[in-house]
């Protein structure tokens, strides 16, 4: 645990080194150990395509304990947004 008298903040990074041997560096913000009842969360950009992926990472919670979500994607407009899902 953290405490401070004055504000602070948390990031966090991702690297990987892809299949052309490029190093990538990815924030992955702040995760919540405890996080509490359920919160709504928004992404707000997608990159597909031309090189580009976006991977989203569900964390669970502690062993024995179930875990639910739902993924929702809407394109610009807000219409719902037709997306495969894949397991790599």
């Amino acid at each position: 645990m953290i405490t401070s008298g004055a504000g602070f903040t948390t990031a966090g990074f991702r690297t990987k080194v892809n299949e052309r041997g490029h190093l990538l560096i990815t924030t992955t913000g702040p995760l919540k150990e405890d996080a509490g009842s359920p919160t709504q969360v928004m992404f707000p950009h997608i990159a597909e395509g031309s090189g580009y992926t976006t991977q989203f990472i569900v964390v669970g919670g502690p062993s024995g304990q179930s875990n639910s979500g739902v993924l929702s994607f809407f394109n610009q407009e807000g219409a719902p947004l037709n997306v495969t899902l894949t397991d790599r």
